[in-house]
């Protein structure tokens, strides 16, 4: 491989266009809402560096236990063990995704929910992609909320429509 100048004195290499993702390579997590920046203000962004190659093994591999389990195959009781955090492991998670990005969301005021899926998204975007994350966030899968249009709506459509649905669902649909 050869070495060249770009006009401005830069070097360049045959990798550069592909490698030019590393430019970057921060997550944006926009409109987090805190005391310091309440939702009214339009909250703030957070940048999220990508964690270390140590620290992104280890979170990938974690998102593979949870992608086994989404898909019902099989996992060792060991790598369930894993995905159940006491409060200090959950802290030390979100450190390790949300990095240096955790202190200051934290002396900014964000709320536990609002850390959660922070970390959430952070997790999904570092384990797998920004897009998967980025949908998962539209569906309300990383808040545990459903949006509407996808959201079972009435009472026999979130029992399966058996037969079991007789005459119109009563109280919240949202509720199951």
């Amino acid at each position: 491989m050869t070495d060249a100048n770009e006009p401005d004195g830069q070097p360049t290499h045959e990798l550069d266009d592909f490698l030019g993702f590393l430019q970057d390579d921060r997550l944006e997590i926009p409109h987090v809402p805190s005391r310091k920046y309440p939702r009214e203000q339009g909250g703030k962004t957070y940048y999220v560096e990508q964690p270390d190659a140590e620290t992104g093994t280890r979170i990938a591999a974690l998102g593979q236990i949870m992608a086994k389990m989404q898909a019902k195959v099989d996992v060792s009781e060991n790598d369930v063990r894993r995905l159940r955090m006491s409060d200090g492991e959950e802290r030390e998670f979100q450190d390790d995704v949300l990095g240096a990005t955790r202190q200051e969301m934290i002396e900014d005021g964000v709320n536990h929910q609002a850390l959660k899926v922070a970390t959430n998204y952070a997790f999904v975007a570092f384990a797998f992609t920004e897009e998967q994350a980025r949908q998962l966030a539209k569906a309300g899968a990383l808040t545990g909320k459903a949006v509407p249009s996808e959201a079972p709506s009435n009472r026999a459509e979130r029992r399966g429509a058996k037969g079991k649905g007789k005459g119109k669902a009563k109280g919240n649909p949202a509720k199951p």
